[in-house]
């Protein structure tokens, strides 16, 4: 279980983080993972995500995303909007949203993909972890820049400046591979 501090500490770092304060560089990796030791670990949070990308009706180069995060067979629903300013992806909001909600807005725009994950959230040596284990199989590790990555991982290429592994390009790609086929 997370620690008060510990929750304090990720209550600031949102806060900083959508002040654009400090903000802390992310590092992210494609991998194989022992699984055996990976398990072994003490506490792993799984979550599945579901990621839907909505065409942008606008003229300014918005990201608009749907979530559906199940967590202990409890779903909750979020609507981002991203713009992107000077190279830099910003939140322009991000919003806890009702299934019914959820359903309408999927129903409003086209989709421009999506994608399914499971995460697995755990800390390591201090550090927290985002492991995502994607539907087509890719496994993506997400953690801070500072953080020294377990034992249990092996690295098959770090993708931290590679746009093709962001989320939306990923569920964008996937969308154009089923229209070719």
């Amino acid at each position: 279980s997370t620690s008060f501090d510990e929750k304090i500490i990720r209550c600031m770092n949102a806060v900083k983080n959508h002040l654009g304060l400090e903000k802390r560089s992310q590092r992210k990796f494609l991998v194989d993972i022992d699984e055996k030791s990976f398990q072994e670990l003490d506490k792993i949070i799984n979550i599945e995500i579901e990621q839907t990308y909505l065409e942008n009706n606008y003229q300014e180069p918005y990201e608009f995303r749907l979530r559906k995060r199940t967590l202990n067979n409890e779903n909750t629903y979020y609507v981002t909007v991203k713009r992107k300013e000077n190279g830099k992806e910003e939140i322009v909001t991000e919003e806890k949203i009702e299934e019914d909600t959820y359903q309408k807005l999927l129903f409003q725009r086209r989709i421009e993909g999506s994608i399914k994950k499971e995460r697995s959230c755990f800390t390591f040596d201090n550090h927290f972890y985002k492991l995502d284990h994607f539907e087509d199989g890719m496994v993506m590790l997400e953690t801070d820049e500072d953080a020294i990555l377990p034992p249990f991982v092996d690295v098959l290429e770090e993708v931290t400046l590679d746009n093709n592994y962001n989320n939306v390009n990923l569920a964008t790609r996937k969308q154009k591979q089923k229209a070719l086929k």
